[in-house]
Parts: structure tokens; sequence; C-alpha cells
């Protein structure tokens, strides 16, 4: 059965936890006036019409230039408190194919308001997520946790291309 990703009180994302063939987990950077840095996995809202997939196929093109072999939603975070509605994030684990960042088209890094994008590739397995500073907060334990299981599933993923 297909799950309706839109909602008037609830903003929907596809998140991807991007994982290259080195074993390192691909992420932003964040860089604003006033805000210490931060970490964010690539990815963004669910259109209308959209699933999770089709919608983290054209986001991780649109802001990586990359083509990815898409696996499943390993995590979801949720959030009431934002206004005027709710989030909602599917994480999903995919296997990097190829990037290329100067193709990437994002409105996002025209707008100098928004920050910086910084790509960087951390080792899932080495990195202590808790000390990270990555957002959503509760996704750092989730990786301290489940790391060795993520890239078990991302090699799990059959080689279809994303894009």
């Amino acid at each position: 059965m297909a799950v309706d990703h839109h909602s008037p009180t609830v903003r929907k994302s596809a998140r991807a936890l991007l994982i290259d063939d080195q074993g390192n987990l691909i992420l932003f950077r964040r860089i604003k006036d006033g805000i210490s840095p931060y970490l964010v996995t690539p990815g963004g809202g669910i259109d209308p019409g959209e699933s999770v997939d089709t919608a983290l196929v054209r986001e991780l093109w649109e802001e990586l230039g990359a083509t990815a072999h898409i696996g499943h939603i390993v995590y979801t975070h949720y959030e009431s408190d934002k206004k005027p509605r709710g989030t909602a994030q599917y994480f999903v684990v995919a296997r990097l194919e190829t990037m290329e960042v100067s193709k990437r088209t994002g409105i996002e890094f025209d707008d100098e308001t928004r920050g910086t994008y910084e790509v960087v590739r951390m080792g899932l397995k080495e990195t202590k997520w808790t000390a990270a500073n990555l957002k959503p907060e509760g996704l750092m334990k989730f990786l301290d946790d489940f790391g060795e299981f993520l890239l078990e599933e991302a090699n799990r993923i059959p080689a279809i291309k994303s894009s």
C-alpha cells in the first residue's frame, strides 16, 4: 500500500545515509552566521506525488550531483514543536555510485543567507557520532549503535542506479 507523504500539518522529507565505497558517510557541514557549525545528511522535502525514494534521488542530484543505489528507510525522526507544522524525516540507507559536486543545482547553494554547505566524508565506524554535532540529535546515537549494521545494509543494496 502506498503511503501518503503529504500532510497540511507535517512537513515530510527524505534524507540519505549515503555511504561511499570506503565506508564513509557523506554529509554537509553547515556554516551559518551566529550558529556553531553542525552536520546534516543530504536530502530535503518530499514534493506532492513523490515517494520517499523518488524525492531522495532528486535531492541527491540537486545537492551533490550524485547518483546512488537506494536502499530502505532505516530511521525516522519526528518533531512536533516546529511551527507552523511538525516534521517527519525518513532516513534511507544508500550506496554512493557517482558524485560530481560541480553539477549540483539546488537553490540553497545560491542563497548566501543560508550559509555554506561543505561536503564532508566521515568514517561510519570510526566516528564517535554523539560528539559530532549532527542534526537531528537522535541520529547521532543511532549511528553510534548501528553503524556496522548500516554498512552491511549498504552492501546489500541491489546495483540499480538512482538516476
